[in-house]
């Protein structure tokens, strides 16, 4: 329902609620495992889940008391199904092999989804909501110039969400390829591999470019170790340059420039409104512009409460990944280490991406983060309680880091933002 929404498929769906049936019935189906997730004890052995949960009443305590209305109500269910979006595939995704088979699944659906557009591009099929966005920019010699940019259905309609989506299909593909279980009948998983890889390359998304090289050097490190990881960043660093050639991504002029004004000026509004900030959906109205940044964004929109649950689910996350990947166990067990590498490498790609896009509120980032906290929950380890927990201690270290991740942005936008 995420990837390929079937009203934008056959039109005449268009009047049936085909996802509120699909995630109702779902919920329903796991509400035992959903109960159990929702225990005290269980939440405390989570802190990802708790800074999720706590993002929808940061969302609701943000509006302004003489804007409560429609928009809080718009606001505030959009985000609920985020979050039982997020809850279910914890409650479902219980156990390793789950695990697994819910990032086939993932890649597969994403390399279905890629070759929809790929055909849609060559026009071998006719879909609407596939038409490609046309992007326009001012060359060096003042020319306007334009290109197609790839794009796919529903959430992923966008050529920079796409591009999120098809990083974490390339990241479970490759995880696949290395599946020796599969013994030669790993090598189909190149198909899916390429056909994610030319689209990506076909939504030329800078943002993403740089997340799929975030993604590809974690796994590598995580699998192999910073020799081979380096390889590999030296291997995919021509693909990155010629792909951020050429389109004004240096922060000091063009779209760059343009993105850490946006930064900017959300982080003097935040200053008048710093604890609770401006108000969900506020960005916009008052800058006319999104912030493309994630963590901007909601520190703006949510204030130092909202901003630091945001930035702490998916600290949270990676810290426990991290944890994890220390653990005596994980040496012991080749096949969880390459897991962890996948997980880990997909939950990096998404967090790189955010710093590029405004997508606080949408399923992708949930996506990883709970892909994350699953994986903390089922893989066996010698010492889990080195896991962080939600305590006053670790409320306190999240507290401190948020406000260290803050000033470092401020610090950044200071020196490179150029006005005139």
């Amino acid at each position: 329902m995420l990837f390929i929404r079937p009203a934008e498929l056959v039109p005449e769906l268009a009047t049936v609620p085909v996802y509120n049936i699909v995630i109702v019935a779902a919920l329903i189906a796991a509400l035992p495992a959903l109960v159990n997730l929702l225990t005290p004890s269980s939440l405390a052995a989570q802190p990802p889940v708790v800074c999720v949960l706590l993002l929808l009443p940061a969302i609701v305590v943000s509006f302004p008391l003489d804007l409560i209305g429609w928009g809080l109500r718009t606001a505030a269910m959009d985000f609920l199904k985020v979050v039982l979006y997020f809850l279910l595939l914890l409650a479902v995704v219980n156990t390793e092999r789950r695990l697994k088979q819910f990032l086939c699944f993932l890649a597969v659906t994403v390399a279905v989804s890629a070759s929809l557009s790929l055909l849609h591009e060559r026009g071998a099929i006719h879909l609407p909501a596939l038409e490609s966005i046309e992007q326009k920019q001012v060359d060096a010699d003042g020319n306007v110039i334009s290109y197609p940019r790839l794009r796919s259905t529903g959430i992923f309609n966008d050529p920079n969400d796409f591009a999120m989506i098809l990083t974490i299909g390339i990241v479970a593909s490759l995880y696949f390829l290395g599946e020796r279980s599969w013994g030669v009948a790993r090598i189909v998983w190149l198909l899916p591999i390429a056909l994610c890889g030319y689209a990506f390359w076909l939504t030329r998304s800078r943002g993403g470019m740089l997340a799929l090289f975030a993604a590809v050097t974690v796994l590598a490190h995580t699998r192999w170790g910073w020799r081979r990881a380096l390889l590999a960043a030296a291997v995919f660093s021509p693909i990155l340059a010629l792909g951020l050639s050429g389109r004004g991504e240096a922060m000091g002029s063009g779209t760059g420039q343009q993105r850490v004004q946006f930064w900017s000026e959300g982080l003097l509004l935040m200053r008048d409104h710093p604890v609770f900030g401006i108000g969900h959906g506020n960005f916009v109205e008052e800058i006319r512009h999104v912030a493309h940044n994630s963590f901007v964004h909601s520190y703006t929109e949510l204030g130092f409460v909202g901003g630091t649950l945001f930035f702490g689910a998916n600290a949270a996350a990676a810290w426990t990944l991290y944890s994890i990947r220390r653990d005596p166990a994980m040496t012991e067990s080749p096949e969880q280490k390459r897991l962890l590498s996948a997980v880990a490498a997909i939950l990096l790609g998404a967090v790189v991406a955010q710093f590029s896009l405004s997508r606080a509120y949408t399923n992708t980032p949930y996506l990883a983060i709970g892909l994350a906290t699953a994986f903390a929950a089922v893989v066996p380890l010698s010492r889990p309680y080195e896991l962080p927990r939600f305590s006053l201690p670790f409320i306190w270290q999240l507290g401190v880091a948020s406000a260290a991740f803050l000033v470092a942005i401020q610090v950044y936008v200071r020196f490179s933002v150029r006005w005139g």
